[in-house]
């Protein structure tokens, strides 16, 4: 079993592991000390990520999705957050910084420690990647 998929192949999870340094590297140059955690969630977040073969070659085949956790993300500031995030995730699947397409939301650090218990945020605690910063518990 691979880091990110089911498929053991060391290429594979190097690929993905160049992709999560270059969205940290990114959004570091964007938010930079607001960061508080990036978290790889969905299917590669649980070891389960798509996969699949491009010229013999394993290639992951499904989206890439972040939670960003920001230090701060007051409610006066989360229009601009979210229009800040959308543009730098447009830049970075427009140009192809990675090999796979990027979905990404953001909770404040306070909203992650203070969600309700429901199935969702439990696989963002017990099964998804801290790809940079704290883990959010």
């Amino acid at each position: 079993m691979g880091k990110f998929t089911l498929i053991d192949d060391e290429a594979l999870d190097s690929i993905i592991e160049k992709d999560m340094n270059t969205i940290v590297d990114q959004f570091q140059n964007d938010f930079g000390e607001n960061i508080c955690s990036m978290v790889l969630i969905g299917g590669y977040g649980r070891g389960e990520g798509g996969v699949q073969i491009i010229n013999d070659k394993n290639m992951p085949k499904n989206n890439y999705d972040i939670l960003l956790v920001l230090n701060k993300a007051g409610l006066f500031s989360r229009k601009k957050i979210q229009k800040q995030l959308v543009s730098l995730k447009n830049k970075i699947n427009q140009q192809q910084l990675l090999s796979n397409l990027l979905e990404v939301t953001f909770i404040s650090k306070f909203q992650a420690k203070t969600v309700p218990s429901i199935m969702i945020y439990q696989d963002v605690y017990n099964s998804a990647k801290t790809i940079f910063g704290e883990k959010i518990q």
